[in-house]
């Protein structure tokens, strides 16, 4: 019964991120994220809904177009293949559907703000700043967090991220900083901040990885969110077991 439940969650989870593609790529450019439906960029041909399953039409069409032989990106099926994945994580281990609901479309929303990243080098205000307001209801309705702390949360997140912002003189977007807020508010203060400690290492260590292969130039700006979502999945799945590894290292060389 786990195994079939786990199955349909997967299917329906990468259902959604193929779905938050169309958004990430549509919304910037404000066009319709329902009509029309999806096509081919280069043919114009509209695909078929033997074309649309998550990951099968990818590898039944060996990554092209079936019209024009266009290659399609890996990075739909890649990001189908994830959002099932998050789905699946949080159906096993995130007690209550409340809960694993409110988490499911934070997912969603995070890999479309990653997507957008990737794309377009933004972070769109039209989903951060209503996205605030939503998530902070969601959590304080279904208990994942209380009132005081999604507002700490949002408050410490944000506000570390604004300053940062500044400080690193456009280095760090502004666009960080609001979806920071709202990691906080879902996260709460201290799994924010250790997301925030993990999405710092993350990117450290691939754009010096980047720069000493010469494959990234001195100021080419290098999409932070995707580092983020990395923060904010190894917070919420092993943000404990982190935690308290951390102070048990702490406490043993105190002795």
């Amino acid at each position: 019964m786990l195994t079939l439940v786990s199955l349909l969650v997967f299917a329906y989870g990468s259902v959604f991120a193929s779905f938050g593609s169309v958004v990430a790529s549509r919304l910037p450019q404000k066009q319709s994220i329902v009509s029309p439906r999806s096509y081919c960029p280069n043919c114009k041909r509209s695909l078929n809904f033997f074309e649309l399953i998550p990951i099968v039409s990818w590898l039944g069409l060996r990554g092209k177009c079936r019209s024009c032989s266009t290659p399609i990106s890996i990075r739909h099926p890649a990001f189908e293949l994830l959002g099932g994945c998050l789905w699946v994580a949080t159906y096993l281990y995130v007690p209550g559907w409340p809960q694993r609901a409110v988490f499911a479309v934070f997912w969603l929303f995070l890999l479309v703000l990653v997507e957008t990243d990737i794309l377009y080098m933004k972070v769109p205000n039209v989903l951060t700043y209503p996205g605030v307001l939503i998530f902070f209801i969601l959590t304080v309705l279904t208990g994942i967090q209380s009132v005081k702390m999604a507002l700490i949360g949002f408050v410490v997140n944000f506000g570390l991220l604004f300053f940062l912002s500044i400080g690193t003189r456009g280095k760090m977007g502004m666009g960080d900083a609001k979806l920071y807020g709202v990691i906080g508010v879902v996260l709460g203060p201290w799994a924010g901040l250790l997301s925030l400690v993990v999405a710092a290492f993350s990117g450290s260590v691939v754009g010096l990885t980047l720069r000493a292969f010469k494959l990234l130039k001195k100021r080419q700006y290098v999409p932070f969110v995707p580092h983020i979502a990395i923060g904010v999945i190894v917070s919420v799945f092993f943000g404990s077991q982190l935690l308290n590894w951390y102070i048990q290292l702490v406490l043993y060389r105190g002795y």
